[in-house]
């Protein structure tokens, strides 16, 4: 199999190609329009594990200058870049400020990405914050049920994977099969990691 076909060396010529686009932005100044410019290429750092140091530049940038902004995405990325540098209580002071700026579906999204990164405990904590400030949202309680599914406690993840059926919106159907089959995984022992 040559180079080209094979598809692990396929995955890393497309993230190299990425940055190298990033990085040309960055040089010819058109990252400096929008806070989301830097935040985009910070995160796909993060996402795919490249080019961190220059990452956490990026997200830092998009923070703290004249066109940045302080919002959860941007500071959930500069914490997740500030963790992969070894610098978690940093990470941990930043996120503290990003959480109560995070919306519901900022929150479920970015406790689904730490699940996904093996970080059950972090994740659970996020779920938790989200829970506590809607504790009537059925995404909240799903978000609740795949935390404590992280955390190896499959009778409370059975519990609020019904809370969140119950509340999930007869109108809501795709969310309905989703915590269906979620539920039902995790009856039969299966993995629901991906979810």
């Amino acid at each position: 199999m040559g180079e080209g076909q094979n598809p692990v060396y396929h995955r890393l010529y497309l993230k190299k190609t990425q940055v190298d686009a990033y990085q040309y932005a960055f040089n010819s100044g058109s990252f400096y329009e929008y806070w989301q410019n830097m935040q985009q290429a910070a995160e796909f750092c993060l996402v795919n594990d490249v080019n961190i140091e220059e990452g956490l530049n990026w997200a830092d940038r998009s923070i703290h200058t004249y066109f940045g902004e302080a919002n959860f995405r941007t500071l959930s990325t500069y914490a997740g870049l500030l963790d992969k540098v070894g610098r978690e209580h940093e990470a941990d002071s930043v996120m503290k400020v990003a959480l109560p700026k995070g919306s519901i579906d900022d929150i479920y999204v970015y406790g689904t990405n730490l699940l996904r990164m093996k970080k059950s405990k972090a994740a659970f904590d996020a779920f938790k914050f989200s829970y506590d400030k809607a504790p009537k949202n059925w995404l909240t309680n799903f978000g609740l049920a795949k935390g404590y599914a992280g955390m190896s406690d499959k009778t409370a993840a059975i519990k609020f994977a019904d809370i969140s059926l119950q509340l999930a919106q007869d109108g809501n159907m795709d969310a309905k099969n989703y915590i269906t089959r979620f539920r039902q995984n995790l009856t039969d022992g299966k993995d629901v990691s991906g979810f």
